[in-house]
């Protein structure tokens, strides 16, 4: 186990939805002994198409897929299958790029689980709900080349409550002693 990045994609396949189960690569992240022996953030970006469902719930869902799960403070596992049908390289760019910095906010816990003000809860993770922030939910390819392009022509890419989350995030990562 543990032995490279295709050795978690083969664990998490499921051959009966022909996915990765995201919930379980997760897991295995998460156990994994450099993980606990030193905490550390892990993003990881797959060929494979993904599926947010537990393996039981994905077998009754097969057409259910997902661009990307995350475990805040600790990982986060994205696919490129479905940005592939995107036609033209710079639509493609900026929802890869969008598909990223969704997932690493996660990992790095924005928008924060405290937070009341412009979120929206969807199964375990908030979203916000700004207008141009890379923290809204993308659930289509469709929604995430559109939300791509109103976050760049934005010019940053997270609300103003978003940033606050992720510099207190970044800062109680960074003030750690051990």
């Amino acid at each position: 186990p543990y032995w490279g990045a295709q050795w978690y994609i083969d664990a998490s396949y499921d051959e009966n939805v022909q996915r990765v189960i995201a919930p379980v690569f997760l897991e295995l992240v998460r156990q994994e002994p450099w993980q606990r022996a030193d905490p550390h953030f892990d993003l990881a970006l797959l060929a494979q198409d993904l599926t947010d469902f537990p393996t039981p719930l994905a077998r009754l869902r097969p057409e259910r897929y997902t661009l990307g799960a995350s475990f805040p403070g600790t990982a986060a596992v994205m696919s490129v299958y479905r940005l592939r049908s995107i036609a033209g390289d710079e639509p493609q760019k900026l929802a890869l790029a969008r598909l990223v910095r969704h997932h690493l906010g996660h990992v790095l816990g924005a928008p924060s689980l405290t937070r009341k003000e412009q979120v929206r809860r969807l199964g375990l993770e908030m979203h916000c709900t700004s207008p141009a922030c890379a923290m809204r939910h993308a659930s289509t390819v469709d929604e995430c080349v559109e939300m791509a392009y109103e976050e760049a022509q934005s010019g940053w890419p997270f609300c103003d409550l978003c940033t606050s989350d992720l510099h207190s995030t970044i800062t109680r990562y960074a003030l750690v002693w051990s």
